[in-house]
C-alpha cells in the first residue's frame, strides 16, 4: 500500500514545520533541508492520495517517480505564478500551499485504508526497490542522476525563496529641491523658516503602499531613539526626531513625488534621512542630506 495515512501524518507534520520555521523563525541554514523535503514530496503526494485513493493500480516503482515528478511539477507552477504577479519566490507561500494539500488529503483519505501490511516487510520491500531490480547498469545510473537533478532544482528553489526573498525590486527614491534639481536641496536656513524637498519615487510593476519616514539628527551624532513628532506639513524637526505614517499610493510602475516642507526651531548643523519603508517595516530605500540652521543675527 503506498498510499497510507500514517505516512500522509508524517509529510504534514514535516510541512508544519516548514511553515513554522518560515514564519516565527526564517533562518536559512533550517529552511532549506525543511523545504527540500516538503517540496520534493508533499504536493506530489496529497494530490496523487486525493487523485488515486489509498489502492492505486501502479507499482510502488513506478507511483514514488509519480509522486516526486508531480511535486517538482507543481512547485515549478506554483513559482511561475508567483513570479507572473511579480511576488517574487516568498517561502511562506509554498509552506502554506504544501500544509493546505496535506491537511486536505487527510480530511479526505479514507479511515478504513490505514492498517497496513507488516512495516517490517515493507521496510524490506523498499530496501529492494530502492536497488533498482530488473534494470541495467546503464538505467540505474540514469535514474540516480535525474533524481540528483531533481534535487539541484529544488535546492535551487527553496534557496531562491529563503535566503533571497522579494525585496521590490524596481523601487527608486530621490531626493531634491522644491525646483526638481538635486542642487536645489536646501542645505541652510534659520529657526523657523520652511524649508522643502520632494521626495520622488518610482514603482516597481507591483502596486503597493510604501510609508516615507523622515528622521532627523545632529550632525556626527547615532541616537539610540527618536522622538516621534505627527505627519503635519510643515514637520516640526529637531534633534533625534522623527515624523512617521505618511503613505505613498503607487500604482504600477508609476512614479509618485511626495513634497516635504519642515522647520527646525534651534539652530545647529542637521542629518535628514528619508526612508521609504514597506508595511511590514523593511526599509527599501533610503537617502540622506544635511542642512545647516544659522542663528538670527
Amino acid at each position: 500500500m503506498f498510499f497510507r495515512r500514517s505516512y500522509l501524518w508524517v509529510l504534514a507534520v514535516l510541512a508544519f514545520a516548514y511553515a513554522f520555521v518560515v514564519v516565527l523563525v526564517p533562518v536559512p541554514a533550517i529552511e532549506l533541508p525543511l523545504g527540500l523535503l516538503t517540496l520534493l514530496f508533499s504536493p506530489g503526494y496529497a494530490l496523487s492520495a486525493l487523485a488515486l485513493g489509498p489502492t492505486p493500480r501502479w507499482p510502488w516503482t513506478l507511483m514514488f517517480p509519480m509522486v516526486v515528478g508531480l511535486s517538482v511539477a507543481f512547485s515549478v507552477g506554483e513559482g511561475l505564478v508567483l513570479l507572473a504577479f511579480h511576488l517574487g519566490l516568498p517561502a511562506t507561500v509554498f509552506a502554506i500551499v504544501s500544509l493546505g494539500l496535506m491537511v486536505i488529503a487527510l480530511a479526505t483519505f479514507p479511515a478504513d485504508a490505514s492498517q497496513p501490511a507488516s512495516e517490517a516487510g515493507f521496510r524490506g520491500f523498499l530496501s529492494e526497490q530502492f536497488r533498482l531490480p530488473g534494470h541495467s547498469p546503464g538505467q540505474r545510473v540514469v535514474a540516480v542522476a535525474l533524481l540528483l537533478a531533481i534535487v539541484v532544482v529544488f535546492a535551487g528553489i527553496v534557496y531562491l525563496s529563503t535566503s533571497t526573498p522579494n525585496q521590490h525590486p524596481g523601487i527608486q527614491m530621490g531626493i531634491v529641491g522644491p525646483n526638481g534639481l538635486s542642487d536645489d536641496l536646501p542645505n541652510s536656513g534659520v529657526p523657523g523658516a520652511n524649508l522643502t524637498v520632494e521626495v520622488t519615487v518610482g514603482n516597481n510593476a507591483t502596486p503597493q503602499v510604501l510609508y516615507l519616514v523622515v528622521l532627523s539628527m545632529t550632525e556626527n551624532t547615532t541616537p539610540s531613539s527618536y522622538t516621534t513628532i505627527k505627519w503635519s506639513l510643515p514637520l516640526q524637526l529637531g534633534a533625534n526626531t522623527s515624523a512617521t505614517d505618511t503613505d505613498v499610493q503607487l500604482a504600477a510602475d508609476a512614479t509618485v513625488t511626495v513634497k516635504v516642507v519642515f522647520a527646525f526651531a534651534v539652530s545647529g548643523t542637521y542629518v535628514l534621512l528619508f526612508h521609504l519603508e514597506s508595511s511590514s517595516g523593511m526599509i527599501l530605500q533610503e537617502g540622506s542630506f544635511s542642512t545647516t540652521i544659522l542663528p538670527q543675527t
